[in-house]
């Protein structure tokens, strides 16, 4: 199973599952072996020719939760996978338009339930439900202006992960650092 190199999605560990993607190679699920350094593949779906049932970002780490992956395309798509079995339950375009490697990064919002957090390379953070019957946003706000010019037609973009703590998001961009503040009002 020849992976090309170049992948900036980091894989996820979920249990004994590790799923693995990147815009070059497609998307890997392996089930890694508890008592010697060893895996099998679940399932595979190749770059190539390109498959709905895959996984295909270029920058962004896919998000595990609820026995879903979800990530983003290398076009900005938002999909949704079903863990175990690689089949796409849903996509869609609503966080942000398309885009030429597009970003958006992902993190889930508390320890259970189906809400993440989404800071789209446009300096959007949006609060939504993500579960096997779709994208639902709660919330959306701005929290700076993208400055850094991106592809072929020199889109502004800020690729910068963001940090949290203490209930508050850090998002930067080449000009700013910006610090909100995530808890609900009292």
């Amino acid at each position: 199973m020849p992976l090309k190199a170049g992948a900036i999605p980091a894989p996820v560990v979920h249990g004994d599952l590790m799923f693995f993607c990147t815009a070059h190679a497609g998307s890997y699920l392996f089930r890694l072996a508890r008592d010697r350094p060893a895996v099998e593949i679940v399932w595979e779906r190749g770059r190539r020719p390109r498959s709905d049932d895959t996984l295909t970002p270029v920058i962004p780490d896919p998000l595990v939760m609820n026995g879903l992956v979800i990530g983003v395309q290398t076009d900005g798509e938002l999909r949704c996978l079903d863990l175990m079995t690689g089949k796409r339950l849903w996509e869609t375009l609503e966080p942000m338009p398309k885009a030429w490697h597009a970003t958006m990064h992902l993190v889930r919002a508390g320890d259970s339930g189906d809400r993440a957090w989404i800071f789209t390379e446009q300096g959007n953070l949006i609060l939504a439900r993500l579960n096997a019957e779709g994208y639902h946003e709660l919330a959306r706000a701005r929290l700076l202006d993208p400055t850094a010019e991106q592809g072929p037609r020199g889109r502004a973009v800020t690729w910068s992960h963001p940090a949290f703590a203490y209930r508050h998001i850090f998002v930067r961009s080449d000009r700013e650092l910006v610090c909100a503040g995530l808890a609900a009002p009292r």
